[in-house]
């Protein structure tokens, strides 16, 4: 239902517009085939008339032309012909027989038209259908519209809240997001949603531009790209496994070579005696602090309690 702020001011004629809007609607589905012939005349008419015709007020001229076929003889005679004359401007060869049959489906047209004018109104005024001259929606459409309307009646007591959603509907309308609304008035998703939704929507929309204006992205291929990750992912193993040996061999060439004729007194020398006897009557630091040169080369990285490290250094 469109409201407009007008209608909030009083709300005992909307009620009675509501209630005329439903009797108008009525009508209409009650004399639904009568009306569906509304275009065929527009057609006939069309065939030998020009379409100027249809601005002729239909009704006036045919009282004209009563009141012309009444006269006496000779004015008769003179007023038929300058009434046919007339309508000659509309049907260069219309005839005297067939100016009545013209203007009976001229009247019974414009009564029929102005009658689908007044249904298309309504809608106009509280629906949001598609405009078709000359015709009507379904009669199912029309029920529906008649059902809503008496709906609407019975809960004018949240019309203003409703009011709030129409200017916010059209607003929505006018930015372009017309998806929106129909979302929300078909209850295709929740209200909580259609934020995310649009915003997801919106980000699309901007990758998609920006991929269409770059060269890089718009011949991008996914089973490419994905082959070059996996060889990243082997290189990059490889790479690692490479390094760990490397490092590997890069400190072993730092360990001194240990020999027969080693001088005792040397840290390795020292450090091979503590290993021959058990590490008997020299402690741990002691050790380490006669080989502070050795060890670094032996042991880059030790593993040690908080404690033992604050006791190393």
């Amino acid at each position: 239902m469109n409201v407009e702020e007008g209608d909030l001011a009083d709300i005992s004629m909307l009620r009675d517009n509501l209630k005329k809007a439903k009797a108008t609607l009525c009508t209409g589905i009650h004399d639904a085939n009568t009306l569906s012939t509304t275009n065929q005349l527009k057609e006939q008419l069309l065939r030998n008339n020009k379409a100027e015709i249809f601005n002729l007020d239909g009704e006036k001229l045919y009282q004209e032309w009563r009141s012309v076929k009444s006269k006496w003889l000779l004015p008769r005679i003179f007023a038929k012909r300058a009434f046919i004359n007339k309508m000659r401007a509309y049907n260069p060869y219309l005839t005297e027989e067939e100016v009545g049959g013209l203007l009976d489906s001229l009247v019974t047209y414009q009564k029929q038209h102005n009658q689908i004018e007044e249904i298309w109104h309504i809608i106009r005024t509280y629906f949001d259908t598609p405009y078709k001259e000359d015709s009507l929606p379904t009669e199912s459409t029309l029920l529906s519209m008649t059902e809503n309307i008496e709906r609407w009646s019975i809960h004018l007591d949240g019309i203003r809240d409703w009011y709030q959603w129409c200017v916010c509907r059209k607003e929505l309308i006018a930015k372009g997001l017309e998806s929106v609304v129909k979302m929300l008035e078909q209850r295709d998703v929740d209200a909580q949603e259609v934020l995310p939704i649009v915003g997801k929507s919106i980000f699309k929309e901007l990758a998609q531009r920006k991929i269409a204006t770059s060269t890089t992205l718009r011949t991008f291929e996914g089973i490419i790209f994905d082959d070059t990750v996996t060889l990243y992912k082997k290189l990059t193993e490889k790479f690692q496994l490479l390094s760990q040996k490397q490092l590997y061999a890069k400190l072993a060439a730092q360990i001194p070579h240990i020999t027969d004729n080693i001088n005792n007194n040397s840290e390795i020398g020292l450090l091979n005696r503590n290993i021959s006897n058990g590490g008997r009557g020299l402690s741990l630091r002691d050790l380490l602090n006669q080989i502070p040169t050795l060890l670094p080369k032996l042991c880059p990285c030790m593993l040690m309690s908080p404690m033992s490290v604050a006791q190393y250094l």
